[in-house]
């Protein structure tokens, strides 16, 4: 009997270290934090949970751009499918981890890719370096990620650390590591314009990065293309020392914007 007892005892020692004691768990942006200001514009603020995490690399974007017929200047959950209904279905896809307790560090990375999504860039700068460590506030402060799609200028980031100043970056479409080109040529900004929302050029080899519009799975005439939008979310990203693979919190919608 006192055999048996020794060999639950360090069974139940193997399974406690080797199991909870090994998870590493990278803190995501809160959503209800993230305010929403229209559709031009967005403020994140970051903490400093994950300057505790070993494991904790950087932050990453996601995005897609959508096209429309309407124009609205609240993108608020309810205009979704109004803007485009693929805008919709890709939300109600990711809409259940954000904030989701049983995520169990699943590769986002592919869940966001089989949605057609992809990494957010910016002009003269790695998005990697500049959201990584040093993004981190210290103590107890915070640190603010501004999006602004709406004033004079391309649209852009600014990055506001607590007492030492603010960063601004535009913000760059992704190229897909090479595997199509964007449009218009030559210009990777998050702007409107005819190419754009040019069917002809909506493929897995030019603006890959687009959903073209259907309406009961009827594609919309061009004609009727008016607008443009681009969903944002962001997550944290780390690496697993013991494994060595990449770890990641769950998303948080930051916004819809409308491409100026």
């Amino acid at each position: 009997m006192k055999k048996q007892f020794f060999v639950f005892v360090i069974l139940a020692f193997l399974i406690t270290s080797c199991g909870l004691d090994d998870y590493v768990y990278i803190y995501p942006v809160n959503q209800g934090n993230i305010v929403q200001h229209s559709s031009d514009r967005a403020t994140v603020p970051i903490n400093s949970d994950n300057g505790t995490v070993h494991g904790f690399s950087n932050y990453i974007i996601f995005y897609r751009i959508y096209i429309s017929e309407d124009l609205f200047l609240s993108t608020i959950s309810d205009n979704f499918n109004n803007i485009n209904p693929l805008l919709l279905s890709n939300h109600n896809s990711i809409r259940p981890l954000i904030g989701s307790e049983t995520f169990g560090n699943r590769n986002l990375e592919a869940i966001f890719r089989d949605l057609g999504f992809y990494f957010v860039e910016v002009q003269g700068a790695s998005i990697d370096n500049i959201l990584g460590t040093s993004v981190l506030p210290p103590g107890n402060q915070t640190t603010f990620l501004e999006f602004d799609f709406g004033h004079e200028g391309d649209p852009n980031m600014t990055i506001i650390h607590p007492g030492s100043g603010s960063s601004s970056y535009t913000l760059f479409r992704s190229s897909g590591g090479g595997s199509f080109t964007t449009r218009p040529l030559g210009d990777r900004t998050f702007n409107d314009s005819t190419d754009l929302k040019n069917r002809e050029y909506i493929n897995n080899d030019v603006n890959a990065d687009v959903a073209d519009l259907r309406r009961n799975n009827v594609l919309v005439h061009e004609d009727d293309m008016r607008y443009t939008y681009a969903a944002f979310y962001i997550a944290a990203v780390g690496i697993d020392a013991t494994t060595y693979t990449s770890i990641f919190s769950t998303p948080s919608l930051i916004n819809v914007f409308l491409l100026p």
